[in-house]
């Protein structure tokens, strides 16, 4: 029989858990329940790739990597309804890579989108574009939105990171 005391101690640490958790979590990937996603949305143009890392690295995670279409539309959606009220596109860096040169994407069970316009840059100048980002719009049946890839160096003004469950 479970003692009043271990059911407590039970409960507190079943409460950290969750609210450890929830300290880093937005949302679990609705096909994969080995990740959970959390987005970082700034006010200005100011995260490089590198940046973009450390701000996952600082919460033990790492940029997100899309898997499959339906986490893409949840990190979509999360990212829509944080668009600041005075702009109608946001742009967020994920952990997903491409090859200009060769064409592929890493890893090779990613999901991809491609913006509809010039992306993915595949031209001889934008072969140092290794690094995808998403293009989100506030219109969620807009066609204009995507992944696109560009240098690291780039400023974009939101991160999406993943946590392994």
């Amino acid at each position: 029989m479970i003692s009043f005391l271990a059911i407590a101690i039970l409960s507190v640490s079943s409460s950290l858990a969750t609210d450890g958790l929830s300290e880093v979590c937005e949302f679990v990937s609705p096909t994969n329940q080995e990740f959970c996603y959390w987005t970082e949305v700034h006010q200005t143009w100011d995260t490089t790739y590198a940046l973009a890392q450390e701000i996952c690295e600082l919460k033990g995670s790492s940029l997100a990597v899309i898997r499959d279409e339906a986490t893409y539309q949840a990190i979509m959606e999360n990212l829509r309804e944080k668009i600041p009220d005075y702009w109608n596109t946001l742009y967020a860096w994920i952990g997903n890579t491409f090859n200009p040169e060769t064409r592929t994407v890493l890893p090779s069970n990613s999901y991809i989108k491609w913006y509809p316009i010039n992306e993915p840059r595949t031209e001889s100048e934008s072969y140092d574009n290794f690094f995808l980002h998403l293009y989100v719009q506030r219109d969620p049946e807009s066609e204009l939105q995507g992944m696109g890839n560009v240098y690291p160096e780039f400023l974009w003004p939101a991160v999406v990171c993943e946590y392994k469950l």
